[in-house]
């Protein structure tokens, strides 16, 4: 089995999620023979490609850059051709991942397009969230997310 985890980042940033991921992938390597990928929106753009931390395979992912303003939109917005990029290649991660299932440790920009194609793909997805949902998210992102069906809650907060 493959397992493509969606973590707000990873190393060399190490917060409380990816702690656990880095610890948790590192014993699945001697433990077991389920294959994890981590995947994380690169905010920084410094990431040039798929590293391994500790033989785990690190996918570094595109973020939409900057809002602009568009003629009949009433909000700013993202360029639609950035947009289908971002799309494009979260596509081509998945089919060159082939995951059985995605894990998604957080919600952070990477995760509602991966949700989305995911979805579309057939690929069963897995909600871990680890942060209290209403502070952190607006009620219409947590309203899309009424179709999928697999949470674990890990507190009373979520």
């Amino acid at each position: 089995m493959k397992v493509l985890h969606i973590a707000p980042n990873s190393y060399p940033f190490l917060g409380g999620i990816e702690t656990l991921l880095k610890n948790f992938t590192r014993f699945e390597l001697d433990h077991s023979t389920t294959e994890h990928v981590i995947a994380f929106p690169d905010r920084s753009n410094k990431f040039k490609g798929e590293y391994k931390v500790e033989g785990t395979r690190v996918i570094p992912l595109p973020v939409l850059k900057e809002k602009i303003s568009l003629p009949f939109f009433p909000k700013e917005s993202y360029r639609p051709s950035e947009i289908a990029a971002v799309f494009s290649n979260y596509k081509q991660v998945l089919e060159d991942v082939k995951p059985d299932i995605i894990h998604f440790h957080d919600y952070s920009e990477a995760s509602l397009p991966m949700i989305s194609i995911a979805r579309g793909m057939g690929i069963k997805r897995v909600h871990h969230i680890h942060i209290l949902l209403d502070y952190a998210f607006p009620r219409d992102l947590i309203n899309n997310l009424r179709f999928e069906t697999n949470f674990t809650a890990v507190s009373q907060a979520v």
